[in-house]
């Protein structure tokens, strides 16, 4: 029962990274891409990086109380989903909008954050896991890490749209299929 709860509070603090990123979010690289390809790709790159975060607590479900490697893993595969979704969005390149590169830079700087948040979770919950006390300081390291996640790329998601005067590039994401359903369209 218990680690049905703590699955739970993971699963669901981990979700809202994915929510969060519901239509801006982070992006690397140096070349120009489209404002409608880049809006495409961005999108697409948040829907997998939705999905890699909620299964990244998965491995917390069962019976009995989670073991610390399976904590660590779970922070781990998190951390790891925002290293693909950084190299996914490095691959779009710049919006080609102005201040795309400022666009770019912001994401980047809070993919990078997101990144340090799961890495000082998993420090956090370096610990062995004996009792369900355990179990609620390592939920409340790795819900703390992801509300920082959470914040690093809202505050990347207010850059955007501050720095994107013209609205092209909101234009696209809200236009875009792929931004269908990610809170953001």
């Amino acid at each position: 029962m218990r680690r049905v709860l703590v699955l739970g509070a993971v699963v669901g603090a981990l979700a809202l990274v994915a929510a969060g990123c519901g239509g801006d979010d982070e992006s690397s690289g140096s070349g120009a891409t489209e404002p409608a390809t880049w809006a495409a790709g961005f999108c697409q790159a948040v829907e997998q990086l939705g999905e890699s975060i909620s299964e990244a607590g998965a491995g917390l479900a069962g019976d009995g109380l989670p073991s610390r490697d399976e904590i660590v893993e779970a922070v781990d595969n998190a951390a790891a989903a925002v290293d693909q979704f950084k190299t996914d969005l490095s691959e779009l390149g710049t919006p080609d909008v102005p201040s795309g590169e400022e666009i770019r830079s912001s994401l980047e700087t809070a993919t990078d954050d997101a990144r340090q948040a799961f890495d000082d979770a998993r420090d956090d919950v370096d610990t062995e896991i004996d009792s369900a006390t355990d179990v609620a300081v390592a939920a409340g390291a790795i819900a703390e890490a992801t509300q920082q996640a959470l914040s690093a790329i809202g505050q990347a998601t207010s850059n955007l749209q501050e720095l994107d005067a013209d609205g092209s590039l909101r234009a696209e994401l809200e236009d875009a299929a792929e931004c269908v359903g990610l809170g953001g369209s």
